[in-house]
């Protein structure tokens, strides 16, 4: 072949080549941003999802002072596990039951740490018995409806112990450790599963140990659990503390303490969770009664209230003298109860009406109507009650 005809060819090659990369560009160049963006943005329903439960043992007096405005401006809500003898104080060190009852009213979840802080792996069985059971009692007797999370003192417990709490009514109870082999780097198991392996033996975590907690040491095991396909990640805390208080120093001694300022970063993180800055997509915030009873769906069912008259469901015979009202409510399976709105000789209650929280004492007969909501929003139809007094 001449070598102006080879040219010629290769000339007309080079051009064809050209237009066809040409033509072809638009349709690269979009498929190509495609798969960037599904490489840099998470598939939706492809995220694991990692449930952090913020748990807090012996209902400390500074855990209210310090944590819980914290929570609240981070529209988070915990779990507080209490010595029920010590709010029956109250002692100085711990909350009472009227700052239980509030934190009930605001979605957090009260749990118990027996009466005296039993060791119940080493108790005998009716003392055991008494611990868990009369604990529950004590709860339900100061308004706090219908606990159904337990936290094991000491994080010690055996099969006999587990029989003794699910059967005196709590439905998920929390043990010592189980989570990574320390408490200073993550590791398998990264977290626990959901729903838990045992309910009466949630594993958990205690972040650094007996020493002050470190934020970024709280920061990788979440970071781990949603790295390695989520889970449930059950942490302890112990005291909150303040760096301007006078007991400062003394608070940072304790068993794993937590200086306020690293409580709320922690916070801050995962309240940033899938942004820059924050926790890892697909992270939230849940109690341990929210997380162990949705674990497998939504709350769909709305909390039920009654109205009890000096211990006994409300008659409609007469009752002598002053009548002490209750309106306790429950939630089996569900989030919990949030709040219970009532009115007395007035109109339909709503959200706006007043909120129960402690027993009331009518003295004349009165028609009571009432509803609670639980924490899920679900909300009961309203029932009313004729009280006969007289």
């Amino acid at each position: 072949m001449p070598v102006s005809l080879v040219l010629l060819v290769g000339t007309c090659l080079a051009i064809a080549v050209m237009a066809a990369v040409f033509l072809a560009r638009p349709i690269l160049s979009g498929k190509a941003d495609s798969t960037a963006a599904a490489q840099s943005s998470p598939v939706p329903g492809h995220v694991p999802k990692t449930v952090v439960s913020l748990t807090f043992d012996d209902a400390y007096e500074n855990q209210g002072r310090y944590g819980v405005p914290l929570l609240r401006s981070h529209h988070m809500n915990a779990t507080f596990y209490v010595i029920t003898a010590d709010s029956d104080g109250p002692y100085p060190c711990c909350m009472s039951w009227a700052q239980l009852r509030a934190l009930q009213g605001d979605g957090d979840d009260i749990g118990s740490h027996t009466i005296h802080h039993a060791n119940l792996k080493f108790a005998a069985p009716d003392r055991a018995t008494r611990e868990v059971c009369g604990s529950r009692l004590d709860m339900l007797r100061h308004g706090i409806d219908d606990p159904v999370s337990f936290a094991y003192p000491f994080g010690s417990y055996d099969p006999a112990a587990e029989r003794i709490v699910a059967r005196c009514g709590f439905t998920n109870a929390r043990q010592g450790g189980g989570i990574s082999s320390g408490n200073t780097t993550p590791g398998p198991p990264w977290a626990e599963s959901l729903p838990p392996k045992d309910p009466e033996a949630v594993r958990t975590i205690a972040v650094d140990g007996a020493s002050p907690i470190r934020l970024p040491d709280l920061e990788k095991y979440v970071t781990g659990a949603a790295a390695n396909g989520g889970g449930w990640l059950v942490i302890t805390f112990h005291d909150v503390c303040d760096a301007y208080t006078p007991d400062y120093i003394h608070c940072m001694s304790t068993y794993g303490p937590i200086q306020d300022t690293v409580l709320g970063r922690f916070l801050d993180w995962l309240g940033r969770g899938g942004h820059p800055g924050g926790a890892p997509a697909g992270v939230v915030v849940q109690t341990m009664r929210r997380a162990a009873n949705t674990a497998t769906g939504p709350d769909t069912t709305p909390p039920s209230t009654r109205a009890l008259c000096d211990g006994s469901p409300c008659r409609a015979a007469a009752h002598r003298g002053p009548v002490s009202v209750r309106l306790p409510a429950a939630d089996p399976g569900g989030a919990g109860v949030a709040m219970t709105y009532y009115t007395v000789d007035g109109p339909v209650p709503s959200a706006s009406s007043r909120r129960y929280q402690t027993p009331f004492v009518l003295r004349r007969s009165a028609r009571i109507r009432f509803f609670s909501v639980d924490n899920a929003g679900n909300a009961e139809r309203v029932k009313t009650v004729t009280v006969r007094v007289g």
